[in-house]
């Protein structure tokens, strides 16, 4: 399948397709730093972005953010990975499909922050 494709369009379509996905990642990783409440990692030179839900009552901030990823695949309508860096535990997307829109992740995002505050309110102690 990949030479019938190189063979048909060429590698400019590759390449096209790498710039668009980390360009859908940097927007992603944009609209992460200006949404209060979440965390970006470190700023992505690729499609793979890292953040978390920070709130200013929750002591266990790593033990939140593992929650609302379990509940957040429960719930069926996304699905992330977690990784550690530096010890803190964060939400990792990478971005794959390139017909994701900004409206998907703001809805990604708003499902985080629902299920983080409902947790918060469900819990009163992280």
């Amino acid at each position: 399948k990949v030479y019938s494709t190189l063979k048909t369009l060429g590698k400019g379509i590759f390449g096209e397709n790498v710039d668009t996905l980390f360009q859908i990642g940097f927007r992603f990783a944009d609209m992460i730093k200006e949404r209060p409440g979440f965390e970006l990692a470190l700023q992505p030179e690729c499609n793979i972005i890292n953040y978390r839900f920070v709130h200013e009552s929750v002591e266990d901030i790593n033990a939140l953010n593992g929650a609302i990823r379990q509940q957040l695949i429960e719930e069926g309508k996304f699905y992330v990975v977690q990784t550690v860096i530096d010890g803190n535990r964060y939400m990792r997307t990478c971005t794959m499909n390139p017909f994701a829109t900004e409206n998907d992740h703001h809805a990604l995002l708003d499902v985080i922050e629902r299920i983080a505050l409902s947790l918060i309110k469900e819990k009163n102690t992280w």
